[in-house]
């Protein structure tokens, strides 16, 4: 991979534009843990305490970013 491709997932986030207070926490906790693919594996309790949003609050800025096509998500589940 070239320098020129790699991306800078601060760089996207801080180019994003109509998020809402939250949604932008969200965002920029997201660009910080991704990796060089842009995948995040984090828990809803980590977005939480980096952020100082409520569950309930994480939950509805995730669902907004993804139905804006902004981030997808897969569901894992941790036995």
């Amino acid at each position: 991979m070239s320098a020129s491709s790699v991306v800078s997932w601060s760089v996207w986030a801080r180019g994003l534009v109509g998020l809402s207070p939250t949604e932008r926490l969200v965002v920029f906790e997201l660009a910080r843990l991704a990796d060089c693919r842009g995948v995040v594996i984090t828990s809803i309790g980590h977005l939480v305490g980096m952020t100082g949003r409520s569950r309930r609050a994480i939950f509805e800025a995730l669902a907004s970013l993804e139905g804006a096509g902004r981030i997808s998500r897969e569901a894992r589940r941790v036995a």
